[in-house]
């Protein structure tokens, strides 16, 4: 079974926000006659997580054990993107953390370790 991609209900447009509506709704797609017979609303959306992009819309990430990062773009608007978790350094003074990590509390300093001989 193909699409007919001159069908009217397979060509889904955005609905226009109404007007006053307070804050940004998600976005509403219909398809059909008028443009208004079949309907589907966006429950949530995915933030990106390629290098050097961001979401301007509210967004959570795909995969829950990594966190979203708010950042800011150049003309000053918010937007979000998924990076993975830090992984924390050892606090023992004992261990070192192979490999990169970030302290877990703020107020410790990370020193580097040369490697023994």
């Amino acid at each position: 079974d193909e699409c007919d991609r001159d069908d009217p209900r397979m060509n889904f447009q955005q609905l226009p926000s109404p007007e006053g509506m307070i804050g940004s709704p998600m976005p509403i797609y219909c398809s059909g006659r008028n443009s208004s017979e079949f309907c589907v609303e966006v429950a949530e959306s995915l933030c990106t997580e390629e290098d050097g992009r961001c979401s301007p819309e509210s967004c959570r990430c795909e995969d829950p054990t990594w966190m979203r990062q708010e950042l800011q773009t150049l003309n000053g608007s918010q937007c979000f993107t998924c990076i993975p978790r830090p992984t924390n350094c050892a606090i023992d003074g004992s261990t070192c953390t192979p490999g990169p990590c970030e302290c877990a509390d703020v107020t410790h300093v990370k020193v580097r370790v040369a490697p023994s001989p």
